[in-house]
């Protein structure tokens, strides 16, 4: 609550909680520490500024935005590989042998395949710190669309 409360202030360099004895040291970079002061008012629970110092740190907005893309994307993903499992399921239940059921069947199920692939690559690369893994898995991905493309122009004969 406190982190969301002053995640627009600016020049947040850091937050420190200590939880057992109800302190919060704010590491900031900022000139506006009435602001900052104003919005832990706001959450009506007892703050009183102790001490203010400039801190040195660069500011951590930045990081922040960052991160918050990223989760934003990996919550896309996630909900792609979702939508797309959920289109193999009723594809699955469909007996049509129609070229465009079967079709739909094959970049489906690349699709998640290659939502699969690059969740696995994500966690490659953070725990192996390499690029590696994204080239591996950005190959196989290939190799599999092209794959299925050559499938499904075999279907239109």
């Amino acid at each position: 609550m406190i982190r969301m409360k002053l995640e627009d202030a600016e020049g947040l360099v850091k937050l420190d909680f200590d939880i057992p004895n109800r302190r919060l040291s704010v590491f900031h970079n900022s000139k506006n520490v009435e602001l900052i002061t104003k919005l832990l008012n706001e959450l009506n629970m007892g703050s009183s500024l102790l001490v203010s110092e400039k801190s040195a740190e660069p500011a951590i907005q930045a990081v922040n935005l960052r991160e918050r893309k990223v989760l934003w994307w990996v919550l896309a993903i996630n909900f792609a590989l979702l939508g797309n499992m959920a289109c193999l399921f009723i594809l699955q239940k469909v007996k049509s042998e129609g070229a465009h059921i079967k079709a739909s069947w094959i970049f489906t199920s690349n699709d998640v395949l290659v939502n699969i692939g690059v969740i696995v690559a994500a966690v490659l690369i953070i725990f192996t710190n390499s690029n590696l893994p994204d080239l591996i898995v950005g190959t196989l991905v290939f190799g599999l669309v092209l794959r299925g493309a050559f499938r499904i122009l075999k279907l239109s004969k």
